[in-house]
């Protein structure tokens, strides 16, 4: 098993995340999670991921090998057409449907089916993750192919979500409903015991309730450690500590130079409409990642700054699209910078300064 003092090194920010089950985690088809070496942290609402070791230096030589081949991105175009037909094809199905009428192996049988689904549109989705494209970037040839993959990207992300977001949920509700479990309980779940729950094997409360208060998910050749308790508070204490620096780097995804107001958009609040409304024009966007519902707030910034995402990712697409100064890849942004302080966007080198906090 995986040592905790032993085999963790190099430590790379990867992204935060929210509403991630477990059980999805912990499937052993979820490529991204099992081939390599990494680290979840969840907390609250938010899931915090790191690479560990040379994950990011593997994925990195990886990517690049596939995709500097002559039609890559063609042939990745017609893999994601494919995922985007099959999940229309699962929606028409579920809408044909009654989900109260399932018996428990047809329950059973829906779930994995959609969980494998979910599994082949991931691995196919993060081929395009930051650590997959990062030296792309680096050739000016593959320009072309680097704008189309982010385009093919956004693609799948909005085909993806409300399959996973709409009908995984509505399985768990059954699932819930089938074995009186609380539907946020199975969220706590690993897979083998979700699994197991068909079986009637519940998880004992006490399990889920200390998962719940927050856990680590270790992944290091393969093999997964689950940690909670003392030693995930000082393991997560430990990593996530936010150094209070007034210069912050990332990767350059359209060059420029600004200065302005940084204003914080959160997904993990629950009011993201309100937030996107409170946004000014002028003002530099500050957020984890950018998505379809803080487009309006990106029209009006005169910067984008995420903690997370490589040169296809949406903000980076969105950002060439409006030409608008951007970086990504900030891995502390939203823990540095706070609304209303005087900032500069070195876009063009990758550097963000803070000039001034508002006190």
């Amino acid at each position: 098993m995986p040592s905790l003092t032993k085999d963790i090194k190099n430590i790379t920010f990867w992204a935060r995340e929210f509403g991630i089950p477990l059980f999805w985690l912990t499937d052993k088809n979820h490529k991204i999670i099992s081939s390599l070496d990494n680290l979840v942290f969840f907390k609250g609402t938010v899931f915090h991921c790191y690479h560990l070791n040379d994950a990011q230096a593997r994925a990195a030589r990886r990517g690049f090998r596939l995709f500097s081949q002559k039609n890559s991105a063609v042939r990745y175009a017609q893999q994601a057409k494919l995922i985007i037909e099959e999940f229309k094809k699962v929606v028409d199905q579920y809408q044909a449907v009654k989900h109260p009428s399932f018996g428990n192996a047809e329950l059973k049988r829906r779930f994995l089916a959609l969980l494998r689904l979910l599994d082949r549109y991931s691995n196919l989705y993060t081929q395009t993750e930051a650590i997959y494209v990062e030296q792309l970037g680096n050739k000016p040839a593959l320009k072309k192919t680097v704008d189309r993959l982010g385009k093919i990207r956004l693609t799948l992300r909005q085909a993806g979500e409300p399959v996973f977001y709409i009908l995984l949920g509505q399985l768990l509700k059954q699932i819930s409903k089938r074995f009186s479990i609380r539907s946020s309980d199975l969220f706590f779940y690993t897979h083998d015991e979700l699994l197991n729950l068909f079986a009637e094997k519940k998880v004992r409360l006490a399990t889920l309730e200390k998962r719940r208060r927050g856990f680590a998910l270790i992944t290091i050749r393969g093999q997964q450690m689950l940690v909670t308790g003392n030693k995930f508070k000082k393991l997560y204490a430990k990593i996530t500590a936010v150094e209070k620096k007034g210069t912050l780097s990332g990767r350059t995804a359209v060059p420029g130079l600004v200065r302005g107001r940084a204003r914080l958009i959160l997904h993990n609040r629950r009011r993201i409409t309100r937030q996107v409304a409170a946004f000014k024009k002028g003002e530099i966007l500050i957020t984890e990642m950018t998505r379809p519902d803080t487009i309006a707030a990106c029209r009006k910034s005169a910067a984008i700054i995420t903690d997370e995402g490589g040169i296809t990712s949406h903000a980076a697409v969105i950002a060439r699209e409006f030409k608008i100064p951007c970086i990504v890849g900030v891995s502390q942004a939203t823990q540095v910078i706070r609304t209303g302080d005087f900032i500069e966007v070195n876009a063009t080198e990758g550097v963000v300064k803070i000039l001034k906090k508002l006190v």
